[in-house]
């Protein structure tokens, strides 16, 4: 563990905090958005970020047992049955916009949070957790991203294609 306990502790826990806020943001855009594939790939976030909490918590458990819990990591899977909605009013199409920014930003912290844990981690193993979290972070912005430009540009989801 890193010299100041206490605070990374904190940290981890401020960590929890962060992965449940993602998770009721990812359930409204999911609930919000009109269009199946954005559906999808918001309920496949909320399943992520719901790990992500999960193993943060087996963490903290394992801190205090002087033990420790790897993690294993989530990937996405695709629905090749999701077909697109052509009905999208402008107003939903802006909706679903600008929930993908601001799940770009939210992304983009969460993995820096988490390459400041790895960071300040002295054990390898707990260095090597913060940093499977940060890279599966990048890969959600990735697809977010991914997402935003389709939408902006194309005027349609490309989630499954």
């Amino acid at each position: 563990m890193p010299d100041n306990q206490e605070a990374f502790i904190d940290a981890v826990k401020s960590a929890m905090k962060s992965e449940q806020e993602a998770v009721a943001f990812y359930k409204k855009a999911a609930r919000e958005t009109q269009n199946p594939k954005g559906r999808d790939m918001f309920t496949q976030l909320v399943s992520f970020e719901e790990a992500h909490y999960a193993a943060l918590a087996r963490l903290l458990d394992s801190l205090d047992s002087g033990g420790f819990t790897s993690y294993e990591g989530t990937s996405f899977s695709t629905d090749e049955t999701l077909v697109v909605s052509q009905n999208i009013t402008p107003q939903q199409h802006q909706t679903d916009i600008d929930a993908l920014s601001v799940a770009i930003e939210a992304e983009e912290k969460a993995r820096a949070k988490y390459l400041d844990l790895a960071e300040s981690a002295t054990e390898k193993k707990v260095a090597a957790f913060f940093t499977k979290l940060a890279a599966e972070e990048e890969l959600h912005r990735r697809v977010l991203d991914d997402q935003f430009f389709a939408l902006s540009n194309k005027g349609h989801w490309t989630w499954g294609d």
